[in-house]
Formats: structure tokens, sequence, C-alpha cells
């Protein structure tokens, strides 16, 4: 976790971890995200290591692959909405 070009997206990805537990109230949230976070990365480290052509998953998000690192943003950014949305939704009906 220490690369010096990791350490910001790591940043961010801590925050949003944060803010799913904020915003569901739940721990098991976050660590299915960290769970879903590194068996994307030993997926794509095993097929790299076993001859299969993929991105480098060092450098997704960055030049040529730019284009994937702005497509996850606007993922995480939406599901962290509907999460938001249905957390609002489940906290007024228990007010009433």
């Amino acid at each position: 976790h220490m690369q010096f070009y990791g350490f910001f997206p790591r940043m961010l990805l801590g925050a949003f971890f944060g803010y799913l537990l904020l915003w569901s109230g739940s721990l098991w949230l976050p660590i299915i995200a960290h769970f879903v976070n590194n068996c994307v990365a030993v997926i794509f480290y095993y097929l790299k290591f076993n001859g299969i052509k993929v991105v480098d998953i060092e450098i997704i998000g960055t030049g040529e692959t730019l284009w994937l690192g702005i497509l996850s943003g606007i993922v995480c950014v939406f599901l962290g909405y509907l999460i938001r949305k249905s957390t609002l939704k489940t906290a007024s009906k228990t007010q009433l």
C-alpha cells in the first residue's frame, strides 16, 4: 500500500469506504466493497502472471486507460448515490 502513485487513489478509496459506513450505518457494506476490490486485484494479477493479456492494474486510469478510471469513478459515485438514497428512504420510514 505504500507505492508513491497509489497514495491518492488509496486515500480516496478509504474515504469512499468510510462514507459507505456513514451512509449505510453498517460495517458490512465497506467490508464487502473492500473484499470486491481485493478480489479484482487478485484476479488481474492471476491472469497477468498466467500469460493472459490484461491491462496492468497499476496503470488503470492513466494514458490509454483513462476512460476506465473515469468510468470506475462514475460507477462509484452512482452506487454511492443509490446507497445514500436508500439509506435516507429507510431513515424517513423509521421516523414515522
